[in-house]
C-alpha cells in the first residue's frame, strides 16, 4: 500500500465521504489537497502532515489536541471540521476558502497600502484574541496560514504546531533542531527559536509583528538569511526600526510593531485584545503611503562576513539605483542631514582622519533621537565621491546641497577642523535642503584629547537648535550627558505635537539618566499634568525644585509659575495666576509663557474676577500660536474657544495645524471639536455618530462630551448616553462605581435628584458608610436632593458627632460628620448644636499636621451662616472672613462640592447684605475643565445668573441661564417649575431693550 501514491492512500481512508480532486500544493510542513465533502456538497481542504513531522507522534493524543482546536469557531478563523491519519500520517480537514493566501498577495519586494495592511492585521489580531481567551496558541503566524477572502483576513492552521509539538514522544523533544522546527525560522519568536518550555501565548504577538513589518515594509527583518543564521537573530539581534524603512507609516502604527517584537515577552503588549485596541484607534483617513525603501542592516552581537559583503553591495545598488532617478522628484525628509567630509585645517597629518571619521562620529550620535538622524556614511560617501568630491578635493555649497537632495535629506552639514599642537576646533553649519539656508552654526573646543567630549557637544548643540530651544537654555542643556538631552529634545517634540503621554516618558528616561537635569523636570511636571498623572508630575517637580540653582533666572520663574510660589506647600489659585503673570513679564517672546497664563484664566477664570474669560484666555492662546505654531498644546482649548467667539479664520488656522499632528493626536482633538460644530448647526445625524464613538474611542470622548456640557451646556444628553455606555460595558465592579461617581453628578445637573440618589448609593458597599450620608446631605441643601434620604443619612450621622474618638479613624469619621451635619442645621433653622460643632472643629484643627484651611473655611462657613440666620451684626465681619479665605484657596485641589457651597452661601450672605457685586463674586468662584465632577454646576449658574441680572451683567445672567438650561435636559416633575422660572427669566433678559 506505501506503493500507492498519497493522494489514492488519502482517498482510500476517506471512503465515501469525501472525493479527493487535486493537490495543491503545500510547505514544509503538510502536503494539501482539494477535496469535495460530499454528504454536504461542499469543497474542503485536506492536510496531511509531513513524514518528517508526523515521526514519533502519538496519533491518538495528536487526534485529542486537534479536536481542541475544532473547537474554534470565528469569523476570522478557518476551523478544522475533522482529524485523522493515513498510514501513519496525521490529517486535518478544514473548509476551503475561496481567495488566495496573503503570501500569494506579496511580491516579496513592495509594501502593501497602509490601508489594507490595517485591516489584515486588525482580522489577524481579532482572530488572536478570540484563540488567546480559550489558550490555543497558534505557534506558527506568517504570510502563507493568512487567507484573503471577499476583503477579509482568515487564520488557518491554529493549534496544529502545538498538537504535533505536544503529542510526540519522548516529550521534551527540542523541535527547532534537526530541521524539524515547528514554525518557520523568518517569523519565530526568540522563546519559540530556543526550543523554551514556557512559551506563550506571546510568542504569537512576536510572530504578528514579524507579519505587519513584512507587510509595511516589503520585506521580514533579518530577511536572506540561511535559518539557523536566522533564529541567532532573532534570538540576539534587535530589527532595524520600522520607521527607518517604512517612513511613511503613522507612527503609532510603527511603534506597535517594534513593540510586539521585543525580545523580551514582558515587554511585548500584554495580548493581542491591546493590539486590537490601538489599531482600532488608528486614523488612517489621510493621505499615509508606503514608499520601498531599504536600508542596510547591521547585525549586531553576530557579524558575519556574508552579511557584510550583502550591506555593501545593497549600498552601492540602492546609490546605483539613485543614478538612475536623477531626473526624478525627491521627497526630502527635514530630520534626515546628509553629512560631508569635514575640511581639515592642521599641519597635523595625524587629524586628517576625522576628514572622513567625522560622518562616522556623528552619525553614532545623530541616531534619530533628538530629531536629527545622519545619512548612513558609505552613501554619503558613495555619492560625495561619485559628484566630484575626493580625499583632497571639497565641492562647493551647491552641489553638496544637490548631493544631500539626491539622498532625500533635508538638511546638509557642512564641517572643519582647525587643529594646533594644543587646541582642537570643530565648527559646522546646518544648512536647508534645497534652499542651502543656513539654520544654525555651532562650535566646541577643546584639548586634543577632548575629542569624544567635543563630538558630543556638537552633537548636542545641533539638536538643541533642531528643537527649537533658546540660546539662553544652552548652556544648561550641555551641562548635561548626551543621552539625557536626547531624551529631553525627544520629549519637547512630542510634547509640542500634544503627545503628552510620550513626552513624559521621554523626560523620566532623561531624568533616569540625570536627575539633577532641572529643565527635564520642568518639562515632565507640564507634560504630566496635561494629562493627569500626578506621581509623574510631583516627581518631575521635586527634582527641579531640588535643581533649581542650575536654571536661568526666567526658567526659575517658570518653575514659579508651575509649583506656585509657596512650593513645597500649596498655593492658592491667585498666587499660582500672580506667578505666571511674573514670568509672562520676564519672557514674553516665549509660546509656553503665554499658554501658561491662558491656561490659568481658561480653566481658573471666574475665580480670578475676569467678567469674561473666554475672551482673554483666548488673547492670550493666540499670542502663544503667533510665537509658535508648532506647540499643540493649547490647541483643543483654542479651538473650543475659536469657535464659542466666532473668530472663524483662527479656527480654521488650528484645524489645519492640528491635521499635521500624529494620527492619534489629531483624531482625539479634531473628533470632539467636528462634534461640537455639528450640535452648534443642528447636524444630529454627525453629532449622534460621534456620540456612538464612545464604543470606539472608550472613555475619551465621553470626557470631552461631559467638558463641553460643563463648559457651555452643549451636549448633555450624548454626555448622559455616553456615560450610560460605558457603564454597561464596566469589565469590573470598581469601574462601575467610578463611572456610578459621574453619573451621580450629571443626574442632579440634569435636574433628576432621585436617580443621583440611586447611583450615589451604588457606589457604596456599606449603606451607613459616613462618606454617602454626607454625600447625601450636602445634594439635599444644594440640588434639591432627596430629602427623605437626607434625613436618614443625618440619623446616622448624628451618631458619629457624638463619638469619643479613640483613634485617627474614629476622629476623621467624627469630622466628617460635623462639617456635614451643622451647615445642614442651620440651613433648617436649627442652631442647638453650633457652638459645639465649631468647638470640635477648632480641636481637629489643633491636630492637624498639614494645611489647615480647608477646616478654617469650614469653621468661617458655619459661623457665617449662623450669623445670617440670626441676623447677628457680626454677619458682614464673618462674610468677610469667609470670603477672603475662598478668595485664598487653591482651586485645583479644592474639594469641589464643599466648595460650591461655601461660595453659594457667601453669595446669598452678601446679597442680604446689599452688595449683589460681591454676592455675584462669590457664587462665580469654580472651575472650568478641570473635573468630570461637578454635580451643583447647575445650580451655581441658577444663581450666578439670578445674581448677575441683579449686578447689572445682563450679558452674563443670559449666559449663565441659557448654559444651566442646557444641563437641565430631562428635569424630574418637582425640578420642571424652577427650570419654568429660569427660563422665564432669561426670555425677560432677551426681551430687555439694552439702550
Amino acid at each position: 500500500m506505501d506503493d500507492q501514491p498519497l493522494e489514492q492512500r488519502l482517498q482510500d481512508t476517506l471512503g465515501p465521504l469525501y472525493e479527493v480532486q487535486q493537490e495543491l500544493g503545500g510547505g514544509g510542513m503538510s502536503r494539501v489537497f482539494a477535496a469535495q465533502d460530499l454528504s454536504l456538497g461542499r469543497r474542503v481542504v485536506v492536510k496531511v502532515v509531513s513524514p518528517e513531522l508526523s515521526s514519533g507522534v502519538n496519533l491518538e493524543r495528536f487526534r485529542r489536541e486537534i479536536l481542541l482546536a475544532a473547537q474554534l469557531q470565528h469569523p476570522h478563523i478557518v476551523p478544522v471540521l475533522a482529524a485523522g491519519e493515513v498510514d501513519g500520517l496525521p490529517y486535518f480537514i478544514m473548509p476551503f476558502v475561496s481567495g488566495h493566501s496573503l503570501r500569494q498577495r506579496l511580491d516579496g519586494t513592495h509594501p502593501l497600502p497602509v490601508p489594507e495592511v490595517v485591516s489584515i492585521l486588525r482580522d489577524v489580531a481579532r482572530a488572536l484574541a478570540y484563540a488567546h481567551s480559550v489558550h490555543i496558541v497558534h505557534r506558527d503566524i506568517k504570510p502563507e496560514n493568512v487567507l484573503l477572502s471577499s476583503g477579509s483576513a482568515a487564520v488557518t492552521d491554529f493549534g496544529i504546531a502545538k498538537a504535533l509539538s505536544t503529542s510526540r514522544a519522548p516529550r521534551g523533544t527540542n523541535l527547532t533542531q534537526g530541521g524539524t522546527s515547528l514554525g518557520t525560522p523568518a517569523y519565530m519568536a526568540p522563546e519559540q527559536a530556543a526550543a523554551d518550555p514556557n512559551t506563550d501565548h506571546r510568542a504569537d504577538l512576536y510572530s504578528f509583528g514579524i507579519l505587519a513589518y513584512e507587510l509595511l515594509s516589503g520585506a521580514p527583518p533579518f530577511h536572506g538569511r540561511p535559518p539557523q543564521a536566522l533564529l541567532t537573530a532573532h534570538m540576539a539581534e534587535t530589527p532595524p526600526p520600522l520607521q527607518s524603512v517604512a517612513p511613511n507609516i503613522p507612527p503609532a502604527l510603527s511603534g506597535l510593531v517594534m513593540r510586539c517584537l521585543e525580545k523580551s515577552p514582558a515587554d511585548r503588549p500584554p495580548g493581542a485584545a491591546a493590539i486590537l485596541d490601538v489599531l482600532d484607534r488608528l486614523d488612517i483617513s489621510g493621505s499615509h503611503t508606503t514608499v520601498p525603501v531599504r536600508s542596510t542592516v547591521r547585525p549586531q552581537p553576530l557579524r558575519w562576513a556574508l552579511v557584510g559583503i550583502v550591506a555593501v553591495l545593497v549600498a552601492v545598488g540602492s546609490f546605483l539605483g539613485w543614478k538612475r532617478m536623477r531626473g526624478s522628484e525627491t521627497l526630502l525628509d527635514p530630520a534626515l542631514v546628509a553629512v560631508a567630509p569635514f575640511r581639515i585645517a592642521s599641519a597635523d597629518p595625524s587629524l586628517h582622519y576625522l576628514r572622513e571619521g567625522m560622518l562616522d562620529l556623528l552619525a553614532a550620535k545623530l541616531t534619530g533621537e533628538g530629531g536629527l538622524r545622519a545619512t548612513e556614511p558609505r552613501l554619503a560617501l558613495t555619492a560625495w565621491h561619485d559628484a566630484g568630491g575626493s580625499d583632497k578635493a571639497d565641492l562647493d555649497q551647491n552641489a553638496s546641497v544637490d548631493v544631500a537632495q539626491r539622498l532625500s535629506a533635508g538638511r546638509l552639514l557642512l564641517g572643519d577642523v582647525v587643529g594646533t599642537p594644543t587646541r582642537l576646533l570643530l565648527s559646522a553649519s546646518l544648512l536647508e535642503v534645497p534652499s542651502g539656508a543656513q539654520l544654525t552654526r555651532v562650535s566646541a573646543e577643546g584639548p586634543p584629547d577632548s575629542l569624544p567630549r567635543l563630538i558630543d557637544e556638537v552633537a548636542a548643540k545641533l539638536l538643541s537648535s533642531v528643537a527649537g530651544e533658546s540660546n539662553e537654555r544652552l548652556p544648561k542643556l550641555m551641562s548635561t550627558s548626551l543621552p539625557a538631552l536626547r531624551a529631553y529634545l525627544d520629549g519637547m517634540a512630542r510634547y509640542r505635537r500634544g503627545e503628552a503621554n510620550a513626552a513624559a516618558r521621554d523626560f523620566g528616561r532623561a531624568l533616569d539618566n540625570d536627575s539633577t537635569f532641572g529643565l527635564a523636570g520642568l518639562a515632565l511636571r507640564m507634560a504630566a499634568v496635561w494629562y493627569g498623572d500626578n506621581a509623574a508630575a510631583e516627581r518631575g517637580l521635586r527634582l527641579a525644585y531640588q535643581a533649581r540653582g542650575r536654571l536661568s533666572p526666567r526658567d526659575r520663574a517658570l518653575l514659579e509659575a508651575v509649583s506656585g510660589p509657596r512650593y513645597p506647600a500649596q498655593s492658592s489659585t491667585v498666587e499660582v495666576f500672580q506667578a505666571r503673570q511674573r514670568y509672562l513679564n520676564l519672557a514674553p517672546d516665549r509660546a509656553d509663557a503665554w499658554e501658561l497664563y491662558g491656561d490659568q484664566i481658561f480653566h481658573f477664570g471666574t475665580i480670578l474676577g475676569y467678567l469674561h474669560p473666554p475672551h482673554d484666555a483666548l488673547a492670550a492662546f493666540r499670542r502663544s500660536l503667533d510665537l509658535d505654531s508648532t506647540n499643540a498644546v493649547a490647541f483643543s482649548h483654542i479651538l473650543l474657544l475659536a469657535v464659542q467667539e466666532g473668530d472663524t479664520a483662527l479656527e480654521r488656522r488650528v484645524v489645519r495645524l492640528s491635521g499635521l499632528l500624529p494620527d492619534s493626536t489629531s483624531r482625539g482633538w479634531l473628533a470632539p471639536y467636528h462634534w461640537f460644530k455639528a450640535h452648534l448647526a443642528g447636524d444630529s445625524a454627525t453629532y449622534l455618530g460621534f456620540r456612538d464613538s464612545v464604543r470606539i474611542d472608550h472613555q475619551n470622548m465621553m470626557y470631552r462630551f461631559i467638558d463641553h456640557a460643563f463648559y457651555n451646556g452643549v451636549g448633555m444628553e450624548d454626555a448622559w448616553y455616553s456615560v450610560q455606555s460605558m457603564i454597561l460595558k464596566a469589565p469590573t465592579r470598581e469601574a462601575k462605581r467610578n463611572l456610578y461617581g459621574i453619573a451621580q453628578g450629571l443626574a442632579l445637573m440634569r435636574g433628576r435628584p432621585h436617580d443621583a440618589q440611586a447611583y450615589l448609593v451604588e457606589q457604596y458597599a456599606n449603606p451607613e458608610d459616613p462618606n454617602l450620608q454626607v454625600t447625601t446631605i450636602r445634594d439635599a441643601m444644594m440640588a434639591n436632593g432627596d430629602t427623605a434620604a437626607a434625613r436618614r443619612a443625618a440619623g446616622i450621622l448624628r451618631r458619629l458627632e457624638d463619638l469619643s474618638p479613640t483613634d485617627s479613624t474614629r476622629r476623621e469619621q467624627q469630622h466628617q460628620a460635623v462639617r456635614a451635619m451643622e451647615p445642614w442645621r442651620l440651613s433648617r433653622g436649627d442652631t442647638s448644636r453650633t457652638r459645639l460643632s465649631i468647638e470640635r472643629l477648632r480641636t481637629y484643627q489643633r491636630g492637624q499636621t498639614g494645611p489647615a484651611i480647608d477646616t478654617e473655611v469650614e469653621i468661617a462657613l458655619i459661623q457665617a451662616m449662623y450669623d445670617h440666620l440670626l441676623k447677628k451684626p457680626e454677619m458682614r465681619r464673618s462674610a468677610e472672613r469667609l470670603d477672603s479665605l475662598l478668595a485664598a484657596t487653591d482651586y485645583q485641589s479644592a474639594h469641589v462640592g464643599r466648595y460650591a457651597l461655601a461660595n453659594v452661601v457667601t453669595g446669598l450672605i452678601f446679597e442680604t447684605l446689599g452688595d449683589p457685586e460681591r454676592a455675584f463674586a462669590a457664587v462665580r468662584r469654580r472651575t472650568v475643565w478641570w473635573t468630570q465632577y461637578q454635580p451643583y454646576l447647575a445650580t451655581q449658574l441658577r444663581e450666578e445668573g439670578r445674581l448677575a441680572a441683579l449686578a447689572g451683567h445682563r450679558d452674563r445672567a443670559i449666559e449663565s441661564y441659557r448654559q444651566y438650561l442646557g444641563l437641565r435636559t430631562n428635569p424630574e416633575p418637582e425640578m420642571v417649575a424652577e427650570v419654568e422660572q429660569v427660563r422665564d427669566e432669561l426670555r425677560k433678559l432677551e426681551q430687555t431693550d439694552t439702550r
